[in-house]
């Protein structure tokens, strides 16, 4: 299994089996549909000293592998931004990208899916969801999808509070991010991994003004709680206005003792129903990802304000779609919600958590009121 050239005597060499490369030096070692291996760890072992340029090509096949681990280190390749040394650069081939085949084919072919009953390997080959056959994920990747550029095709506008989430760095290799939605449309999400608290805050804060945005919340757990200073003396210094707030994440729900579902007798309370806050967090965006995935795949009517759009010129749209399906939930011993940000190796979704810090503004607002018989409404 080997091409010769002649004359440079340099030679492309096929090879299959758990020991590949084994005893080799290779320039450069491509790996075809690697996330199927069946002993990559092996693989891995044997490729070890053969090549310092790997490249797995590869549909998605669960988190349970070494392509997933691999991916989920790397860093989305952009051509815009210098990549960082050491890390893994990942590129994307969406089928969007696929110059014959446009949203008629995918609807077909999801159709077919769904009239079949496989839909999870639909989500898997076509949509990339890494955590189609997982358990307990928060927002499924199919209601992700559906949100992408939903204002466009329900037809309302970006119009409302400009509000802003950030996920501040917390050690290692994690990384500070930013979202900023117009309305309920999502119109920026950003990570940069340099500098420190005072870095962050000047970064963000830059970004704020330069995009009108009101309001803030921030993870103020940890390090975190170093922007706060830094944020309010930036903005006595430059006479802009921000509305800052407090996000821990690891504290009490919000209204403790209003229903989860509003206006219904018979939901449980918010304290009841969630460990903390970040799990009311994340189960408040789960909320409006499924209405959005309703409007738009069913047609079903609900207000504009309880829905969610992501704009589809993001940059770093991929990586939005892969964290926001990342996190699992799961219940403690108390029968709280808890929710698990990294299942299976993966690391911190912190374009996520901006973004589900963004969209929490209606619990932090809202009053809730009581009638004589101690029932709660919005």
């Amino acid at each position: 299994m080997k091409i010769v050239n002649p004359v440079t005597k340099a030679t492309i060499t096929g090879e299959s089996g758990d020991n590949i490369g084994r005893g080799g030096r290779s320039m450069v070692y491509f790996k075809d549909e690697s996330a199927h291996y069946e002993r990559p760890d092996r693989i891995e072992a044997a490729l070890g000293d053969n090549t310092d340029v790997q490249i797995d090509i590869s549909s998605v096949h669960g988190t349970n592998n070494v392509f997933y681990r691999r991916r989920m280190a790397g860093e989305e390749w952009r051509p815009d931004i210098v990549p960082t040394k050491g890390k893994t650069r990942v590129f994307i081939f969406d089928w969007r990208d696929h110059p014959g085949k446009a949203q008629v084919w995918y609807e077909r072919r999801r159709a077919k899916a769904e009239a079949e009953g496989l839909m999870h390997l639909f989500a898997q080959e076509v949509d990339r969801d890494y955590a189609a056959s997982i358990e307990g994920v928060i927002i499924p990747a199919m209601w992700v999808k559906a949100a992408i550029d939903a204002h466009i095709r329900l037809g309302f506008k970006d119009d409302g509070v400009k509000m802003a989430g950030l996920d501040v760095a917390d050690e290692g290799g994690d990384k500070n991010a930013l979202a900023i939605r117009y309305g309920v449309v999502l119109r920026s999400c950003e990570a940069w991994g340099e500098g420190d608290t005072g870095h962050t805050a000047r970064r963000a804060l830059n970004k704020c003004r330069e995009m009108n945005v009101q309001t803030m919340n921030y993870d103020s757990i940890g390090v975190g709680a170093g922007v706060k200073a830094e944020t309010n003396r930036l903005l006595a210094e430059r006479s802009f206005k921000l509305d800052i707030h407090q996000f821990s994440a690891g504290g009490s729900p919000w209204s403790p003792g209003a229903p989860v579902i509003p206006r219904d007798k018979r939901s449980p309370v918010n304290e009841d129903f969630y460990d903390n806050l970040k799990a009311q967090g994340w189960w408040l965006l789960r909320v409006r990802f499924e209405k959005t995935y309703k409007a738009v795949t069913q047609g079903i009517q609900f207000p504009s304000a309880d829905l969610i759009s992501i704009d589809s010129t993001i940059p770093q749209l991929h990586e939005i779609e892969m964290e926001l399906s990342q996190p699992t939930m799961s219940y403690n011993g108390k029968g709280k919600m808890i929710v698990d940000k990294k299942p299976d190796g993966g690391k911190s979704p912190n374009l996520a958590d901006a973004i589900m810090m963004c969209y929490i503004r209606e619990i932090h607002y809202s009053t809730f009121a009581t009638d004589e018989n101690n029932n709660y409404s919005l």
